[in-house]
């Protein structure tokens, strides 16, 4: 599957560049913006095919559509691989439908989970990665509004659903909060680990 998108990309690039030069750093950028595209297609393709041959497709869909919505203010949890990317994904999406099946959620624990998730908006949003430029105090600003009108929206959605359906979209935004929390502590050892080193050439 690599080889074969890499031919896609190459063909691709070569038929977009026919008319034009490109530079050798944005030719990288958009090779790199394919493959993640072709690698989150796939991605959502092979996990489609495993949740509706397990008559799980409408809440696969419920929950990629919540998911979706969260991760792009809140980010998550990154790993190496694409294949370490997917099996945690499978592993994720089948706790919350197991567990949204089971769990019937009182009305204060559904108003933390909200509450807890739009905290983390305000607080945090967005979540750089380390390929991701820093951006200006107004754009955050902007993004933060987003964010919590997202989260308006699916909590409007999730009452509508209620019978059954609003426990999918509650694990899913206390799967991603978790996650959150996981990534700023990772993020904030990381960054004590690195004055740590910075520090260390300066004692001796």
């Amino acid at each position: 599957m690599e080889k074969l998108n890499n031919f896609i990309i190459t063909q691709t690039i070569s038929w977009l560049t026919s008319n034009r030069t490109l530079e050798h750093l944005s030719k990288i950028k958009v090779e790199y913006s394919f493959l993640i595209i072709f690698s989150e297609f796939e991605k959502l393709l092979a996990l489609a095919i495993i949740f509706a041959l397990t008559n799980h497709f409408t809440e696969f869909l419920q929950i990629l559509f919540c998911l979706t919505l969260t991760k792009h203010f809140l980010g998550g949890i990154h790993l190496k691989t694409v294949l370490q990317c997917f099996g945690l994904t499978l592993i994720v999406l089948e706790c919350i439908i197991h567990l949204g099946n089971c769990i019937q959620f009182a009305y204060s624990t559904k108003f933390l989970i909200y509450i807890l998730e739009v905290l983390l908006v305000i607080l945090f949003a967005p979540i750089q990665s380390e390929n991701k430029n820093d951006i200006s105090f107004s754009e955050r600003i902007k993004f933060k509004f987003k964010g919590i009108i997202s989260i308006l929206f699916i909590i409007s959605i999730s009452n509508i659903l209620q019978v059954g359906k609003e426990s999918y979209m509650l694990c899913t935004l206390l799967v991603v909060e978790i996650e959150t929390i996981i990534a700023l502590s990772f993020s904030v050892r990381k960054k004590e680990r690195n004055k740590t080193d910075e520090k260390s050439p300066e004692r001796q």
